[in-house]
């Protein structure tokens, strides 16, 4: 089972979702309930379902990249006995993966595509 994560209002994942999102807000007894972003209010936390996550713009990519050089790694390979393509990102001191995306060997739209989704979801991770 994959934990979830939490994100309280304000935030910049709160500001980056459109008001028409459904998320599951935390209510006082420890349960979830589906609410609209625009029904949320300051100090609600609330769970964003995975595919309601919004992308990471272009700057942020860059600055998480810049700011986090020291300490995260990323790949980019093929391979040829499996006729597919990854983005990988680890952690330097230890090397292990932090996360990673496949796409298909030339694919230059999909290479993008996940190297967005890979480091949107490290940045999302990040701001917990």
């Amino acid at each position: 089972m994959t934990p979830i994560t939490l994100h309280t209002v304000p935030s910049t994942v709160y500001d980056r979702l459109a008001q028409d999102v459904i998320v599951s807000r935390l209510q006082p007894n420890g349960r979830f309930t589906d609410t609209y972003v625009a029904d949320l209010v300051d100090g609600d936390q609330f769970y964003v379902p995975e595919k309601e996550l919004p992308m990471a713009t272009d700057t942020e990519i860059l600055d998480f990249l810049i700011k986090n050089q020291p300490v995260l790694g990323w790949t980019i390979s093929e391979f040829k006995h499996t006729d597919e393509s990854c983005i990988h990102a680890f952690d330097r001191e230890t090397l292990s993966t932090l996360s990673e995306r496949t796409f298909n060997p030339g694919d230059t739209p999909a290479l993008l595509g996940s190297f967005r989704e890979l480091f949107s979801e490290l940045i999302h991770n990040e701001e917990l």
